[in-house]
């Protein structure tokens, strides 16, 4: 019987650059740093997600500001300026309302009804007034028409991925709201990159729009995807281990 030296790493290493496997080291080693890369993407997502939360307790902590003097804060620093509660004046163009549609409060379908609103230096602002039942027509309701103190919170956009549908600016209805593209749709120059939701009822409007119900949900479960995807590298890596070392003992 003949007695084989141990074999240290090395010796390991010179049988997977062998053909025999060869491949299935390079498939090995492609899967393992695929993994550790998505891994460490998502370290990176929740470092970001991180910051965003802060900045959106930070802002929502700060008292309530005139959204001249948040536009001369902001700007030049190029801070995001989503979730400050600021106070605007100015006149409501009630010809040009839009509808955010697919909206739910209450467990029942509506939408946001989201109107322009020009202040006193001219420019523009688009402000989400409340929620409206689907079944009610945007032209039926009350809008103040004199000059108005509002107060809301500001948004940069809301979200959208690949299934949301495109907005139609021949009827105004939107599914998804970034002030940016209605400002290109519309040829509105004076239009600001950022919309405003209210966060009080406006006077006299009967008994819709009803105020938007504002619930800031930001699901953080990025660690969880990174440990997942970390122990995966692992359990790969032991596969890998247990199956490379029955076939160098074969050919033994």
């Amino acid at each position: 019987m003949i007695n084989h030296p141990p074999k240290d790493a090395f010796s390991y290493i010179k049988y997977l650059i062998k053909p025999g496997l060869r491949g299935f080291f390079l498939f090995f080693l492609m899967t393992f740093l695929l993994l550790i890369a998505l891994g460490t993407w998502q370290i990176n997502r929740l470092e970001w997600k991180n910051n965003l939360i802060q900045t959106i307790n930070d802002n929502l902590s700060k008292p309530p500001i005139n959204l001249d003097d948040l536009l001369i804060e902001i700007l030049p620093k190029d801070t995001n300026p989503d979730y400050r509660h600021v106070y605007i004046k100015g006149i409501f163009e009630r010809t040009k309302p839009f509808k955010l549609l697919m909206q739910m409060q209450n467990e029942t379908l509506g939408y946001h009804l989201i109107v322009p609103f020009v202040l006193e230096n001219g420019a523009q602002v688009l402000v989400n007034i409340g929620w409206v039942p689907a079944d009610i027509n945007p032209e039926t309701l009350i809008i103040p028409t004199d000059t108005i103190n509002i107060k809301g919170i500001v948004r940069s956009k809301t979200g959208r991925n690949s299934y949301t549908p495109d907005n139609d600016y021949e009827t105004q209805d939107l599914f998804s709201l970034d002030p940016l593209e209605i400002a290109h749709e519309k040829t509105w120059p004076l239009l600001l990159p950022f919309f405003i939701t209210l966060t009080t009822p406006l006077p006299e409007i009967g008994k819709y729009p009803l105020p938007v119900d504002i619930r800031i949900t930001i699901r953080n479960a990025h660690l969880e995807y990174a440990l997942t995807w970390y122990l995966l590298a692992l359990f790969w890596v032991i596969i890998f281990v247990i199956y490379a070392r029955r076939k160098i003992d074969q050919k033994d």
